[in-house]
């Protein structure tokens, strides 16, 4: 197992392809960055025992814009999360909150307080999935974006103990701060809870995406863009992919370098190593005349990791 702060990461090169005559070729150096990717998952893993899960939906007043066919960009959250709902495993451990969806005022005071736990974190069997939805449902959008308070608040939900993920959606940035949501983002991140935030960002501008993303990045959880209810849909479930379904680790252990004069030569295979978050790894390969490389890589946290 990596120590705690790493990532294992898993690199694959699958045999070399003639590509027609060429002259020879120096060394070919690739770097691996250990920032989140994001891929579907298996769902051979899902009989094990999973993490709590809350859902935070925006409510608030700019989710009242409609996109072209009419439809509110609440009514499209709302159709992601009850999709989400019924494809969640059965008696998984998950919640629903949302914020902005009570007070209609701009007073930060009850504005930046604003948010419901509509169904508290249990295991979802057939009844309960039925009741959050029906919570859902119900939700008008009408208030401010305290993002920071829902975050902060959702951490108390899941608990004290155990794994923990919580599923962000929003279509701006925080309206309360300060703090900033990233700083209560860190707040969290720090205090030593096992907790990743994956964010799902619909229809938004520069300033959201760069806030959204950084609350992903500090919790290591993931960062995916939205247009519409079935993109919503995808990155909410991927997120719950993620959450159940772990990774085996295989392949030869590799330690790759700091720099590309460092990297040590691979030979076709399959290969792992252990880097710290947004460190930077330098792998090299021999190419021949006429050959061409094919690499892929994935990262994955530590905690859910164990090596081969």
């Amino acid at each position: 197992m990596p120590e705690e702060g790493e990532a294992a990461h898993e690199r694959h090169r699958s045999e070399q392809d003639e590509a027609g005559s060429g002259s020879d070729r120096p060394c070919h150096a690739r770097r691996f960055d250990a920032s989140p990717r994001c891929g579907r998952h298996s769902r051979g893993g899902r009989d094990r025992a999973g993490p709590r899960i809350e859902a935070i939906l925006d409510a608030s007043g700019s989710m009242k814009a409609k996109d072209a066919s009419g439809q509110t960009r609440l009514d499209a959250a709302k159709q992601a999360v009850t999709r989400l709902i019924d494809e969640v495993p059965d008696r998984a451990s998950m919640g629903v909150r949302v914020y902005g969806a009570s007070y209609a005022g701009q007073e930060p005071g009850p504005g930046c307080r604003d948010t419901q736990l509509l169904s508290p974190v249990a295991p979802m069997d057939a009844a309960a999935k039925r009741a959050a939805q029906a919570q859902i449902r119900s939700i008008e959008a009408v208030g401010m974006t305290p993002i920071g308070h829902a975050l902060s608040t959702a951490a108390k939900d899941l608990g004290g103990s155990g794994p923990r993920r919580i599923i962000l959606v929003s279509d701006g940035a925080d309206t309360c701060g300060p703090p900033t949501a990233c700083t209560v983002a860190q707040g969290l991140s720090g205090a030593g809870i096992d907790l990743v935030v994956d964010t799902v960002g619909f229809r938004v501008d520069d300033g959201a995406w760069q806030e959204l993303k950084c609350i992903s990045q500090v919790t290591k959880g993931s960062y995916t863009d939205a247009a519409d209810a079935d993109e919503l849909a995808a990155g909410m479930g991927d997120s719950v992919e993620r959450a159940f379904t772990p990774y085996q680790v295989s392949g030869e252990r590799v330690h790759g370098a700091d720099s590309c004069e460092k990297a040590p030569l691979l030979e076709p295979g399959h290969y792992q190593d252990a880097m710290a978050y947004q460190q930077q790894r330098w792998y090299k390969v021999r190419l021949r005349p006429g050959e061409r490389l094919r690499f892929s890589g994935a990262s994955f946290p530590a905690p859910v990791m164990t090596w081969a």
